[in-house]
């Protein structure tokens, strides 16, 4: 899954890349001092000139995170790639690329993302990222017309919701059938619901399958994994429930 879920208007980030003549612009948000280890963080002076890039510091100097977007000019990205092309085995922007545009005093500038961005590199940040656009007026609105949301998807049959089916406050896609109860829950596409099955609170990912009877509430389902009739998994105030892709959960004899 990607690291990161925001929405951003690329167009004024160039805009600032343009007006400062930047050889690279970076785009950074702030994140909390005591998560900052866990990103690459850029230190920078009163014009936003990054003056130090630290990949996961233990003792972070600022708490400026990369996104992991860039904006280079074209003839500084290609010297730098061909230079590294030989010069190292990693290859990888923030180890490698950004680190030596710094030493030989290229112009690197930091562009500081105002708007809406999650962490979703943990898998509990994951869920609560897909849960909160199940509320009424979601911060990343995935409806908005303004910017929309395009996918990859496969053209599957529209969802069916079966006659004794429940479903309150979910998102559910094409291709999932809904026979039993689902509340509070995103289904991927192909996703099943068994006769008298209940999902609640959770993550069901392409193609996973709740058996007849079986509870899943406050879990994640993989890919192609099956929860099998009757079975009961997860709880309420449990800790998140996470089953990886290929697996049948059965119920305990």
């Amino acid at each position: 899954m990607a690291d990161h879920l925001y929405r951003m208007d690329y167009s004024k980030m160039l805009a600032f890349h343009k007006k400062n003549n930047a050889d690279l612009t970076i785009s950074v948000i702030e994140v909390p001092w005591d998560e900052a280890s866990r990103f690459g963080i850029m230190s920078v002076d009163e014009e936003n000139n990054v003056t130090k890039f630290a990949e996961k510091p233990k003792e972070p100097e600022s708490n400026l995170a990369s996104m992991g977007l860039y904006i280079f000019t074209w003839p500084v990205l290609r010297q730098a790639l061909l230079a590294d092309h030989t010069a190292t085995k990693t290859h990888d922007f923030g180890g490698d690329i950004i680190p030596t545009m710094l030493k030989e005093g290229k112009k690197v500038m930091a562009y500081t993302f105002k708007g809406y961005w999650k962490d979703v590199g943990t898998l509990d940040s994951y869920y609560n990222a897909q849960m909160e656009l199940l509320a009424e007026k979601p911060n990343f609105d995935i409806f908005s017309e303004e910017m929309r949301i395009y996918s990859n998807a496969n053209i599957d049959a529209p969802h069916y919701a079966g006659p004794n089916s429940q479903i309150d406050t979910a998102l559910i896609c094409n291709g999932c059938r809904v026979l039993g109860t689902v509340r509070n829950s995103i289904l991927a596409p192909r996703a099943k619901v068994g006769n008298g099955a209940v999902v609640e609170d959770s993550i069901l990912l392409p193609d996973a399958v709740v058996e007849d009877g079986a509870v899943v509430c406050h879990s994640i389902i993989g890919e192609r994994s099956t929860v099998a009739a009757n079975t009961v998994l997860g709880a309420k105030d449990a800790p998140l429930v996470v089953i990886g892709n290929d697996v049948v959960t059965k119920k305990e004899a």
